[in-house]
């Protein structure tokens, strides 16, 4: 995946304290074919400070202000409760329930949840990984959980899967 670098602002031009970024180049989770075929119905974005992906355990430990932090991230759908789905190639995981209150999940509250279930499922599969090794290329084990992105959460008929990258 390959995200543009940020534009300079007018100031940080004329005061040179612009450096011309290189472009973010994120390696995305691979998908299962169930959510890469078609377009998913809604797409909530992820950045910090206009720079997207911001790291997992940034987002937990606090150290970054997500934009548009305390806007509602689902107000718009009116729904009193939905699904969402981790996508981690080689594990077969279930959805899990959210009932919300749309006039209090914001986009930061959203990636607290999403950061901590990963948190959660990480830790016990590294755990159980050292013990028994795993040929998957993609296995918690293998990925520090310290390179893990949150770049977009997307709706698919009835479910919402975050896309991961590192």
């Amino acid at each position: 995946m390959y995200l543009p670098p940020p534009p300079p602002t007018p100031r940080s031009v004329l005061d040179g304290t612009y450096v011309a970024a290189t472009a973010l180049q994120l390696q995305v989770f691979p998908r299962v074919p169930e959510f890469n075929n078609g377009q998913p119905t809604f797409v909530k974005r992820f950045t910090v400070g206009g720079c997207p992906a911001p790291f997992l355990h940034e987002i937990l430990s606090g150290a970054v202000t997500l934009d548009h932090a305390n806007r509602l991230i689902m107000a718009e759908n009116g729904w009193s409760k939905t699904l969402w789905k981790l996508d981690w190639p080689g594990y077969e995981l279930p959805a899990r329930g959210h009932a919300l209150d749309p006039r209090s999940l914001t986009y930061t509250r959203m990636a607290i949840e999403i950061a901590e279930e990963i948190l959660e499922f990480w830790t016990k599969k590294v755990k159980e990984e050292r013990r028994v090794g795993s040929s998957n290329p993609w296995a918690a084990s293998k990925v520090p959980f310290e390179m893990i992105r949150l770049v977009e959460i997307h709706y698919y008929k009835t479910v919402w899967v975050p896309v991961l990258a590192v």
